[in-house]
This record gives C-alpha cells, structure tokens and sequence, in this order.
C-alpha cells in the first residue's frame, strides 16, 4: 500500500511538472512573438520617419521659387540597424524612394508626382536638395562638405 501511495505521489508530481512546463513554454513564445512584433514596429515607424523627412524636403523644394538650395541630414541607421535608400527613376518625370530595412526583407516605396531630375541621388548621411527651372535636384553630399546639422 506505501509502496501505491509513492508511485501515485511520483506520477503526480511528474504530471504537475510536465504541466508547468508547458504552461512557462506557452508563455515565453507569447512573449517572444510579441516582443519580435513590438521591434518591428519600431522599425516601420521609423522607416516611414526617414521617408517622411525626405519627401518633406522635396515638397519644400516643390512649393518654393527657382534657385532653391538646402542640405539636409538622414540618420544613418533605422534603430542601429543599417538600410538602404535610392531614388529610382521612373518614366517621364515620375520617380519613386525606395527604403529597404530590416536586413532588407521590409521596404518603403513612395511614388514621386514632382518633377525630379533623372540624375538624383540620396543615401544616409548628408544630401542636398536644389531647385532650378523647376526641376529638383537631389544629391548625396561628402561628410566634409556638409553643412547641414
């Protein structure tokens, strides 16, 4: 009968254990897919911040006169992670800015509707903008040249 009673208690507690367990298990995949989800919010938000800052420049650029020039800074990183930024040209005077993040399984495209030279170029750091007869200009600036804070 003693011997019943330790085997029952044995059982018991390896069902009780096997259930805790699993139950931590559940709990941290929980946790881990809501933090993974959490950072790639970040990421997203802080893609589209980059996208918004340059597209912001160019309505800038759009809504003044000719002889429009600014530099401007992009951060390097999006959440100490590096990406990638062009201007792709398109046909006619459409263009598009592409941002790829996230070790480039995300990207960002933005249609251009302005007038921008088939000659732009933008990457991280320090670029500028211009605007003469009507078209704008975008370029990647040299660190030492820079101005812009």
């Amino acid at each position: 009968m003693r011997n019943n009673i330790k085997a029952q208690y044995s059982v018991e507690f390896i069902i009780l254990t096997t259930f805790m367990f699993f139950v931590f298990i559940v709990i941290f995949i929980l946790v881990q897919h809501y933090m993974v989800s959490h950072v790639s919010t970040l990421d997203d938000t802080a893609a589209e911040n980059v996208m918004n800052k340059v597209l912001n420049e160019i309505r800038i650029a759009e809504a003044v006169s000719d002889h429009y020039f600014r530099q401007f800074r992009i951060q390097e990183t999006i959440n100490g992670k590096t990406y990638t930024i062009a201007i792709i040209p398109g046909v006619g005077n459409s263009s598009e800015i592409v941002i790829k993040y996230a070790d480039a399984s995300k990207e960002r495209i933005y249609f251009l509707e302005y007038y921008i030279s088939n000659e732009s170029t933008i990457d991280q750091g320090c670029n500028s903008i211009s605007k003469d007869n009507g078209i704008i200009l975008l370029r990647t600036v040299a660190a030492i040249n820079c101005t812009a804070q």
